[in-house]
């Protein structure tokens, strides 16, 4: 995704990201389009970087979500566009985010976990939310790169093609050789 843009799988609609609003444009932009004014999404809680930069839509195109953590509903109707749902619980800033509607689950890379007296490094994770409360409900450990000492660092998640199935592109912790892999997780249940 570009950071300030996205577009909506399928459809002509995109997202921009205008001063502090995310606006919902149809094809071209236009006066009027739909805006939520992100003023009030900045808080003590997004302290490690900029809210909304960048942004990701779910590969089906029901649910935005900014690098702050914080999820939208996304409609066909522009009326009930970009109504706010809440924050990925314990998660400051968010690096990705993929979405299954059939298991109603978040899976996204969470860079830092706020533990409300401290942050965490949400290095080596993955965190699995609900899409009603949004609720953390499971974290999967990537463990250590294969063939090293180091951490495995989530560079992007999403659905394989098989039912349950979560694919993760991570890069090691540091500079060594290999420097990528690919994790396939069977993520049924969670």
């Amino acid at each position: 995704q570009t950071p300030g843009f996205s577009t909506v799988p399928g459809t002509n609609v995109f997202y921009s990201l205008r001063a502090h609003a995310l606006v919902r444009h149809d094809d071209v932009i236009a006066a009027g389009d739909p805006t939520f004014d992100l003023a009030s999404l900045v808080s003590p809680e997004a302290i490690v970087r900029p809210c909304a930069t960048p942004f990701w839509i779910t590969e089906d195109g029901s649910h935005l979500v900014l690098d702050c953590a914080r999820v939208f509903a996304l409609s066909p109707d522009r009326a009930g566009d970009l109504r706010y749902v809440g924050i990925l619980e314990w998660e400051s800033a968010t690096a990705e985010v993929a979405y299954s509607p059939k298991t109603h689950r978040f899976f996204s890379v969470p860079s830092v976990f706020d533990l409300g007296e401290m942050l965490a490094t949400g290095i080596g994770r993955i965190a699995v939310h609900d899409d009603v409360l949004l609720n953390l409900t499971a974290v999967i450990d990537l463990g250590l790169f294969p063939g090293t000492a180091e951490l495995s660092q989530p560079e992007h998640v999403f659905l394989g093609q098989k039912p349950g199935e979560l694919i993760v592109l991570v890069q090691a912790d540091t500079f060594t050789t290999p420097s990528h892999a690919v994790y396939t997780f069977d993520v049924t249940g969670l």
